[in-house]
Formats: structure tokens, C-alpha cells, sequence
């Protein structure tokens, strides 16, 4: 499974990420640089909530964007160690010959089995779920304002 990103864009970050951080450091500018001004009119506390929102916001933002970016790369890893110990687990199996599986080894082939089942569904889903909309959805015609 690749990765819908390229390994260049990984490290830039999307544009509205940007201006997120922009509004930040607009409002941390504000508090600053007429902190007195705000303390007198009583109008500190709500740009302090504002930044803290903005800031609570991007953190969101950029968990979102590190989801996109790197979960592919993390259940393809997890799916392959799987699939190889399931596939060792097996050959092992094989390879004692006459002697049959035991309780214990089918249980264990039959987890692994079902994690990797999991990893797909959960594979299709993120992909699903953090797909970009614009790519997914067909442009909607405008309607035209002239009569």
C-alpha cells in the first residue's frame, strides 16, 4: 500500500494549518502588545480563550493532517509484521509433520488473522474517512445569476 502523499509534501503543511498559525500569532501579538489595555477594559479573558481555542484547534488540525499523512505507513507496517508471523506461525505448523495443530496454535493463527482482517477494514475507513472532499465529490455547476 503506498502512501496517497508524496514524500515530498509530508513536510509541508496544508495551507489552512497556516492560517491557523497566523490567527495564533495575530491574537498572541494582541495580548502582548496591549496586554495594559486589555487588563483595563476587562477584555483580556476572552482574547486569552480566543488563543486557546485557535491553539486547541491547530493541535486538532495537525493531528489530522499526521493521520493523512502517516497512517497508511503505519497499518502497512503493522499488516506486514502480521502477515509474516502469520506465515511463519504457519510454516512451523507445516513442518511438525504427522503431529496436528493444537488448541493453542489454531487460537493463534486465528487472531493474527483476524488483526490483519481488522487492519484492512480500519485501512479502508481512515482512508474513507480522511479523504480529501474536494477530490471525492464532482463539482456542483453554479447557478447562473443572469435572467
Amino acid at each position: 500500500m503506498q502512501s496517497k502523499t508524496p514524500e515530498a509534501d509530508i513536510s509541508k503543511p496544508l495551507p489552512h494549518i497556516v492560517e491557523i498559525q497566523n490567527l495564533v500569532g495575530a491574537v498572541q501579538h494582541l495580548l502582548v502588545h496591549s496586554e495594559n489595555t486589555l487588563d483595563e477594559e476587562d477584555a483580556k479573558s476572552p482574547a486569552e480563550t480566543l488563543e486557546y481555542w485557535l491553539e486547541s484547534y491547530l493541535r486538532g488540525l495537525s493531528a489530522a493532517e499526521k493521520l493523512t499523512k502517516q497512517s497508511d505507513v503505519l497499518l502497512d507496517e503493522m499488516r506486514k509484521r502480521l502477515t509474516l508471523a502469520l506465515e511463519e506461525t504457519q510454516r512451523w505448523n507445516d513442518e511438525g509433520g504427522a503431529v496436528p495443530v493444537s488448541k493453542e496454535q489454531k487460537q493463534r493463527l486465528d487472531e493474527i488473522s483476524g488483526a490483519i482482517r481488522r487492519i484492512d477494514q480500519l485501512i479502508a475507513s481512515i482512508n474513507e474517512t480522511f479523504s480529501n472532499p474536494e477530490e471525492s465529490k464532482p463539482e456542483i455547476p453554479k447557478a447562473s445569476t443572469k435572467k
